[in-house]
């Protein structure tokens, strides 16, 4: 078993701190620091391994004394031990050099509270955060397909085992900071691999309105978590609750009023304006 720095989880002494203390001032929330475990030191010219005997909101308390001064700015990282995951390869770059490169898997427990997103349709939770579309995100159907080929004939036994496709689509995550890090960890423990379900939003346009009809003659419609566009018309501003829908589409209807004038008037100003030749 191997020390390894959680390389991601740094942060910087404020102060400097000296031979013979017991105390490392430093920010914890957030932090993968725990009881027991390791924090890495490392400075320009040194580095060493403190075990963390207690933990509180403004520092760690260490097991023994510090061995030597380290000075503001040093490097603090929680520690984690690992274990290699194979044995490294040697390359051979010539008579006097070798390179290898060495992959290692977490060994301790992390103690992580699943955590579901708070919003709720149709009793399951939604998943709001809009995904990172720095690059194209796929979509596709998949069907679970089990195949028996014995190897010797020309066709193999194909079985639907779900008996429909289901869509499969891309989802990239960007975060920065601590929060936003403990956030998405804690939807990973909360999702607990396949186990659990959630809604996904579809985050392209979901419904356009064609035309807008009485209340006593239009059904109700459900638009939570929808995303709708509106035709430009000229009276959609006073007119736009009087579309058949839930409370709570009505009150986010009746807030966006205003907002949906404005946006009316600047289309207007715009279609108004000669176009350059």
């Amino acid at each position: 078993v191997w020390v390894a720095p959680v390389w991601y989880d740094v942060q910087y002494l404020a102060v400097d701190i000296h031979t013979g203390e017991l105390h490392i001032p430093c920010s914890t929330i957030g932090h993968a620091f725990r009881v027991g475990n390791t924090a890495i030191l490392v400075s320009q010219d040194a580095r060493d391994i403190v075990r963390i005997a207690a933990i509180s909101p403004v520092g760690l308390t260490i097991v023994n004394e510090l061995a030597r001064d380290w000075p503001a700015g040093t490097r603090l990282y929680p520690g984690m031990s690992v274990r290699l995951t194979g044995e490294p390869g040697l390359n051979r770059q010539s008579d006097n050099l070798y390179t290898f490169s060495a992959s290692f898997i977490d060994v301790d427990p992390l103690d992580v509270e699943p955590i579901a997103p708070p919003v709720l349709y149709r009793g399951r939770p939604v998943l709001e955060q809009h995904p990172n579309e720095a690059e194209p995100l796929t979509r596709q159907f998949a069907r679970l397909v089990a195949t028996l080929d014995s190897g010797l004939a020309a066709a193999a036994q194909l079985t639907d085992v779900g008996k429909r496709a289901m869509p499969m689509l891309a989802w990239r995550w960007i975060g920065a900071g601590l929060v936003e890090r403990d956030q998405y960890r804690a939807l990973l423990y909360w999702l607990a691999g396949r186990c659990r379900a959630l809604w996904v939003p579809t985050s392209p346009w979901s419904r356009s309105l064609a035309r807008l009809t009485s209340p006593s003659t239009s059904p109700p419609v459900d638009t939570a978590f929808m995303v709708l566009t509106v035709p430009v018309d000229a009276t959609f501003a006073s007119n736009c609750v009087m579309a058949k829908c839930s409370t709570a589409t009505s009150q986010r209807l009746s807030r966006c009023r205003e907002t949906l004038s404005a946006s009316l008037s600047m289309r207007h100003l715009v279609a108004s304006s000669p176009r350059p030749m």
